[in-house]
C-alpha cells in the first residue's frame, strides 16, 4: 500500500490549499486553477521555499505525474510564469502570493533574479577588460585590499 502525500499550496492573501500531486501534472495545474481562482490563459507552476520551480507546466510535463517533480508534505509558493516573447530575454516569474517579500523574503529575491536578463557590461567594464588583455594596467589605479596605498 503506497502512502498519498500532499503538498501545501499557498498563494493571494496568504492563503493555502492541500492537493494530492498523484495525477497528471496538467489535471493538478486545472485544479490548482480552479481552487485557487486563477485566469485562463495563464501559465501557472509551483516553487518550493528554496526557489526551484517544478516545471510541472512544461508541456514536456503535462502527461507526467506530478508527483515525479513534487515532494509530499511539502509548502509550494503558486508563481505565474509569463514567457519571454523575443526569446532574448529570460521568462518572468511572478509569485502569485501577496506581499510574498514578508513570507518568503529569499524566495522573492530568488525570484527577481531570475527574471532579470544577465547583466551588461558597462564601457568601464570594458576598458578595464581591453586594458587587461593588452597587459597595459599600469595606469589603472588600484587600491590594495590590505593597506590604503597605490599600486602601480
Amino acid at each position: 500500500m503506497s502512502t498519498q502525500l500532499f503538498i501545501s499550496v499557498r498563494y493571494g492573501e496568504n492563503r493555502q490549499e492541500l492537493f494530492n500531486p498523484h495525477c497528471k501534472s496538467q489535471l493538478l495545474l486545472d485544479c490548482i486553477r480552479e481552487k485557487c481562482h486563477c485566469r485562463e490563459g495563464e501559465i501557472l507552476d509551483l516553487v518550493d521555499e528554496n526557489g526551484n520551480v517544478a516545471m510541472i507546466s512544461d508541456a514536456d510535463n503535462s502527461t507526467e505525474y506530478a508527483s515525479q517533480f513534487l515532494e509530499g508534505r511539502k509548502n509550494y509558493v503558486l508563481i505565474r510564469i509569463i514567457k519571454s516573447l523575443s526569446g532574448k530575454e529570460p521568462n518572468r516569474y511572478e509569485a502569485l502570493l501577496q506581499n510574498i517579500e514578508r513570507h518568503h523574503p529569499d524566495l522573492a529575491e530568488r525570484l527577481e533574479r531570475m527574471s532579470k536578463p544577465a547583466q551588461l557590461t558597462t564601457a568601464k567594464d570594458k576598458k578595464f577588460q581591453s586594458a587587461k588583455k593588452r597587459g597595459t594596467l599600469s595606469h589603472i589605479k588600484a587600491k590594495s585590499p590590505k593597506r590604503n596605498s597605490v599600486v602601480k
